[in-house]
């Protein structure tokens, strides 16, 4: 054989070794590092979620209110009133402004988590009362522990 013809011959392949594991480790960590940031996310739309439908629930409670002023315009008045009289049985058979306030609080405290409601009339400057009415829905948010709320003024 001549020189040239030994010289470019194949060699054998040379034995890397733990090369191969060391990339797979590197995957691993990489792989690891995104789920990670995928259940982070998954965490965080879980809660804002849940921040959603509470405001919500809310929300559909003080249009229910504000829906039974508007049918009883007439006693609209007796709706205001800081808190459920507590010899009132919330019986949804009967219609007064009595018995819907009763059974609305009555929603309102089992349906929001700490959940407390408000209806007041609104005044004008001279302290007069006007036809706006102000339904204010607290409830404490599950993640701070603080309250949120949020008012509605309706015209009934």
């Amino acid at each position: 054989m001549s020189v040239i013809a030994r010289k470019w011959r194949a060699r054998p392949p040379r034995r890397e070794r733990g090369f191969t594991l060391v990339e797979v480790l590197v995957a691993l960590i990489v792989l690891a590092i995104g789920l990670l940031g995928l259940a982070q996310l998954q965490a965080r739309g879980l809660k804002f979620n849940q921040d959603a439908y509470t405001r919500s629930q809310g929300t559909t409670l003080a249009y229910e209110i504000i829906d039974r002023m508007r049918a009883n315009r007439d006693n609209a008045a007796l709706y205001v009133s800081a808190a459920p009289d507590p010899n009132v049985a919330c019986d949804p058979t009967t219609s007064s402004p009595a018995v819907d306030l009763s059974c609305w609080y009555d929603r309102v405290t089992t349906t929001l988590p700490g959940g407390t409601a408000q209806i007041v009339r609104q005044t004008d400057a001279g302290g007069n009362p006007t036809e706006y009415y102000d339904v204010s829905i607290t409830w404490v948010d599950r993640e701070t522990g603080g309250t949120t709320g949020q008012t509605w003024t309706t015209f009934p």
